[in-house]
């Protein structure tokens, strides 16, 4: 009696739920990735500014597409036999909206202030949350109403030390920044829960920016090449 008794707690146990314990450390993960993703993307501008010197702004984005693609599509060339007409036609509209975004960027700053419109451009991270509540109907944490304005008014330090006046190379930017902004939100609801290769659509899109680069960079004369 005794035995069986001393049994009876260890054989009903509940067992381990594995994948509950692992939420936290997958969601660091996760945060650790964007974070990554916002060193890389920031350096980007610093090699922009830099090349601006030698090659046009169409030349540019040709080859640092190209290379991004040639980069993808090669160490992927097994995936390419499974590409769905879902993912063509996904990854050939966030590549115009990119290439939107960083046409209307480059414009943008030559008729405004670069403090604008780098305080501009950061106010699309601050109106994803705004869209998706607004489009997506999607419920997020109170917290983000206050930490969104904490959020602009630490870029407005950072970035607006003559003021913010209101120039014709400001609302381009700005369109720039509800393009970005609509585009991530867009990613995300279109993706989401699909059977989709994001390298794929990844890769994709990039070769559109590349083409349309390239595309401009052929209409432009003078030092394009």
């Amino acid at each position: 009696m005794s035995t069986s008794k001393a049994a009876a707690p260890h054989d009903t146990a509940p067992l381990p739920h594995p994948p509950k314990a692992d939420r936290p450390t997958r969601a660091w993960m996760a945060d650790l990735g964007v974070l990554g993703v916002a060193i890389v993307w920031g350096s980007t501008y610093v090699a922009m500014q830099w090349t601006g010197q030698y090659i046009s702004v169409p030349a540019f984005l040709f080859l640092r597409f190209a290379l991004g693609a040639l980069a993808i599509t090669a160490l992927s060339l097994h995936l390419w036999r499974h590409v769905t007409r879902d993912e063509l036609l996904l990854g050939c509209l966030f590549g115009l909206l990119l290439f939107a975004i960083l046409f209307l960027e480059t414009l943008g700053v030559r008729y405004t202030l670069a403090s604008n419109a780098g305080f501009l451009i950061a106010l699309s991270v601050m109106l994803v949350p705004l869209a998706e509540r607004l489009f997506l109907r999607v419920r997020i944490a109170r917290t983000i109403y206050p930490l969104t304005l904490l959020s602009v008014a630490g870029c407005a330090l950072l970035t607006l030390h003559q003021g913010l006046s209101i120039r014709s190379g400001d609302l381009i930017i700005l369109a720039a920044a509800l393009i970005r902004a609509g585009q991530i939100v867009l990613f995300s609801a279109r993706t989401q829960g699909r059977d989709l290769s994001l390298l794929r659509v990844t890769a994709i899109e990039l070769w559109v920016v590349a083409a349309g680069g390239l595309l401009v960079a052929l209409l432009q004369p003078g030092r394009s090449w």
